[in-house]
């Protein structure tokens, strides 16, 4: 691998954009207690209707249900508890009021327990020093409104030079090159002079090259996925930015 040419090509870049979830924020602080508060109120439901489910085999398929329903971009929670019954053969139509009653335990739960990585801070504001503009491209969690609500309860907040949240202010969510298009537009920058950081090859990556832009992958965990272009750099944290921006 040719480095010099690689850290030639990124002195063109005037902007760094990030992903938030286990990019920025770290989600594994999150995601068992909201598992557990969803697991919690549904099986309550369950033997309310008559219904005995381990709770241990519960929390286990709402783990794999979280990562499968990611890798399939569908982000709509309401959805997923009815799709995890229907996994059980439970043959029980979840009210659309106690559907949206377990999303927002999930989300407020994960919002209450979640907060930056330690080297989050530290290199945002490094790459503030450095000149560089900052965006951040996040994901809709499905109800407009709860991923704005999370934004701004996280200290990195007023640090972004711009956001977007996809599929709330832009019709469609990563990997679509539609939100990478809007934040350089925001951000006043040409896709070429944007480096895209995020965590999952499948969306961050690939949105990134859809767009024209410079992707980082930051491996915090192994999606088993491949893309048709892999990221010439691939960071295990953000501290590690510093080599090459």
């Amino acid at each position: 691998m040719n480095w010099s040419n690689i850290l030639l090509d990124l002195r063109k870049v005037r902007a760094t954009i990030f992903d938030l979830d286990e990019t920025l924020i770290d989600a594994m602080d999150g995601l068992p207690g909201a598992h557990m508060a969803v697991v919690e109120e549904l099986k309550a439901y369950l033997e309310n209707e008559g219904i005995k489910i381990d709770q241990k085999t519960l929390l286990n398929r709402i783990r794999d249900l979280d990562d499968s329903m990611n890798l399939k971009v569908e982000y709509d929670r309401d959805k997923w508890w009815q799709e995890l019954l229907n996994e059980f053969d439970i043959k029980i139509k979840l009210k659309q009021e106690f559907r949206r009653k377990l999303t927002k335990k999930y989300w407020f739960t994960y919002a209450s327990l979640v907060e930056p990585y330690e080297d989050t801070v530290p290199t945002l504001e490094y790459l503030k020093r450095k000149g560089y503009l900052l965006g951040l491209i996040t994901d809709t969690d499905g109800t407009p409104g709860i991923k704005k609500t999370r934004l701004e309860r996280l200290s990195i907040y007023p640090m972004f030079d711009a956001i977007v949240i996809a599929g709330e202010d832009t019709e469609h969510t990563k990997p679509n090159s539609e939100p990478y298009l809007e934040i350089a537009r925001h951000l006043k920058a040409s896709p070429e002079e944007c480096v895209f950081i995020g965590d999952k090859p499948h969306t961050d990556i690939k949105g990134a090259f859809k767009a024209g832009m410079k992707a980082i992958l930051i491996q915090r965990r192994n999606w088993d996925t491949s893309i048709e272009n892999t990221p010439k750099i691939v960071i295990e944290n953000l501290e590690q930015l510093k080599s090459f921006l």
